[in-house]
Order: C-alpha cells, then sequence, then structure tokens
C-alpha cells in the first residue's frame, strides 16, 4: 500500500508495483485529513506485437497476397480488450478493439487499386502502445483486364483465319467459353 502527501511534494514509484493492485490513501501534510482508500492497478507494460493473421478475399494464386477486392477485411489477435490503430503504409484507416480472448477484425473503406503494408498497433486501457506488428503487403487488382486483339485475317471470303486474345496480365479461371465472337452486333 501507498500513502502520498499534498503538499510536500514527496512521490515514490516502485517499479515492482506494475501489473499489481494496490490500495492508496492520501493525506495533508499536517495528517490532520486522509481520503478514503482507493484501489488502483499499475500498469506500465506495453502490449505484445499485435499480429495480422490473414485478409479477406484472397483471389490470387495462394500466397500471392493478390485481390481484386478493395474492400479488405484484416483479421488477427491482440491484447484482450486493447484497441488496434489500423495502418496502412503512413495512413491512419481507423481503429477496432480486440475481444476478450484478443481476435479482433477491421473491414476498411474501398482502397485504390495498388500495393497496400497494413500493420497494427494495439494500445491497452493505460494508454500502454505495442510495437507495431509484421507489415502485410497485398496488392488489389480489382480493374479487370482489357483484351487486345490481334492477327485478325480479314480475306476477301469474309472468314477470319485466327484471333489471338492478350489480357496483359496473368488470369486465373478463364475458358474459351468464357468469350464470344460477334460481327456487326451479331454472334459468329
Amino acid at each position: 500500500d501507498a500513502t502520498i502527501r499534498i503538499g510536500s511534494a514527496h512521490h515514490a514509484y516502485n517499479e515492482g508495483f506494475n501489473g499489481q493492485i494496490r490500495n492508496v490513501k492520501i493525506t495533508t501534510d499536517s495528517g490532520s485529513g486522509s481520503s478514503a482508500s482507493l484501489t488502483l492497478k499499475i500498469d506500465t507494460l506495453a502490449p505484445a506485437k499485435p499480429q495480422i493473421d490473414s485478409f479477406s478475399d484472397n483471389t490470387g494464386t495462394q500466397g500471392a497476397n493478390l485481390t481484386s477486392d478493395s474492400t479488405i477485411t484484416l483479421v488477427g489477435k491482440a491484447e484482450a480488450n486493447s484497441t488496434l490503430a489500423i495502418i496502412d503504409g503512413t495512413k491512419l484507416l481507423g481503429n477496432t478493439v480486440a475481444n476478450a480472448n484478443g481476435a479482433w477484425s477491421f473491414t476498411t473503406v474501398t482502397l485504390d487499386d495498388g500495393k497496400h503494408d497494413f500493420s497494427v498497433i494495439a494500445i491497452d486501457a493505460a494508454g500502454n502502445s505495442s510495437p507495431v506488428s509484421q507489415t502485410l503487403s497485398l496488392t488489389i487488382d480489382a480493374t479487370p483486364p482489357v483484351p487486345v486483339f490481334s492477327n485478325i485475317n480479314t480475306p476477301r471470303t469474309n472468314s477470319v483465319d485466327s484471333i489471338s486474345v492478350n489480357l496483359g496480365e496473368s488470369v486465373t479461371g478463364l475458358a474459351l467459353n468464357d468469350f464470344s465472337l460477334t460481327r456487326n452486333g451479331q454472334s459468329v
């Protein structure tokens, strides 16, 4: 237990108190008055480094951290009941709170296409900040590829010998029946 004296400016702090629950009474210099006992928990330790475990809508190759969704949901773990600051590069996107088990999630606003570097910082109830989490880098590519047609041969018979389609980027799950050929607005 600790006694804090008003007027003498005598204050003592013991590092060994961290995490302990202490009873404190405040008295005057003359000792004529004393407050009721106040119970408080001393917390000077920063939370452990939080983590980002996954993100939603990973539409790319597993482990490639590529998505076509411009609204990302990040999921991770942190100190129970801590507030998490969600950061993209150097920009604060917002905050969320970890539940009693330390699980948290955060859904971004619509983000631009391109590379994004997400990290989080946990802040406990006492205001102590954790180290910055590992960075999760991912690329958003929500713009569909534009096909470029070439090798279209149109001899006098109005038939086509070959058509080549270049999408300009890697595309998965595309099949021949995903294409249709029209001439003058009519299917051929």
